[in-house]
């Protein structure tokens, strides 16, 4: 829940500062521009929906710093732990980036959880996770998938604890035009009619899949070393806590089906995968 409290912005010299705690991870933003703070933490309080505490007391030195400032030409900049990471002239591509930069940090650096970039749906109690980069059409199955009935978790991270078991992420699900130039927009759930996971679950399948243009519909089952080999890709705190994120990963996968092959139309796809789901339990 936020909680705001006028104190909590510190002034600091000409910089302001505001800080908090989102699943574990303790941030400090910072900027020059009273405006730009504000806008960065409603973009970070929709980016990670809504999972903040404002912090009351003196958060840890190993918090993540984003400066986010403004310089007197209307030009951008962002840093993160001194590093400057970006810059630019355009206000909203730059608050854009800071929400992708955002979940990611906190992705690498959460404690107890591994944040793997995966898209989550569930069919009849269990997970299929879609694990997959930018551009493989991760998000255009999943859309397809929760068309037919899939109960929706996820279409970026999936959010996996301790022993094994995924959480709900349930942003609006991002989609790019098809077009060629590729124009980001979002679905919302509602359109989508969407029944969304609220509570975690294990995983049932794990598929390895882009989509190639006119590909043959032939998933082959992969071994367990084979899966966690290509997840590691996929696993944002594979760096930072590499022994807490294959100790996870392998609960993850422990009694999982294990996919991998090219897919090609989503709506086809989706009801194929669902179809070998079905005809595998019986």
């Amino acid at each position: 829940m936020l909680r705001k409290k006028q104190n909590e912005i510190i002034r600091s010299s000409d910089r302001l500062s505001l800080c908090f705690r989102t699943f574990g991870v303790d941030v400090e933003l910072i900027s020059n521009e009273k405006r730009l703070l504000d806008d960065a933490f409603a973009v970070a309080s929709r980016s990670l929906l809504g999972n903040i505490s404002l912090a009351e007391e003196h958060i840890s030195d190993q918090r993540q710093r984003f400066e986010l400032l403004r310089t007197g030409n209307r030009y951008y900049r962002v840093l993160l732990n001194g590093e400057q990471i970006s810059s630019g002239p355009t206000r909203w591509k730059f608050l854009k980036f800071f929400d992708g930069l955002l979940r990611v940090t906190v992705g690498e650096h959460a404690p107890n959880l591994v944040f793997l970039h995966s898209g989550v749906v569930a069919w009849k109690g269990k997970a299929i996770l879609l694990p997959a980069h930018s551009f493989d059409g991760k998000s255009t199955l999943v859309t397809e998938l929760v068309k037919l009935g899939a109960v929706y978790y996820s279409d970026e991270f999936a959010i996996i604890d301790e022993d094994g078991n995924i959480h709900p992420f349930a942003r609006p699900i991002n989609r790019r035009t098809d077009d060629g130039r590729f124009v980001p927009y979002e679905i919302s759930l509602a359109d989508l009619d969407a029944s969304v996971g609220e509570v975690p679950i294990k995983c049932g399948v794990l598929f390895f899949t882009k989509f190639v243009k006119g590909s043959r519909w032939q998933p082959r089952i992969i071994s367990k070393g084979e899966a966690l080999l290509e997840l590691i890709a996929f696993t944002l705190p594979i760096r930072v806590n590499p022994e807490f994120s294959l100790l996870v990963l392998n609960k993850l996968v422990d009694d999982a089906i294990l996919l991998s092959g090219r897919r090609s139309e989503a709506k086809l796809s989706a009801i194929r995968l669902l179809d070998l789901i079905d005809k595998s339990e019986k």
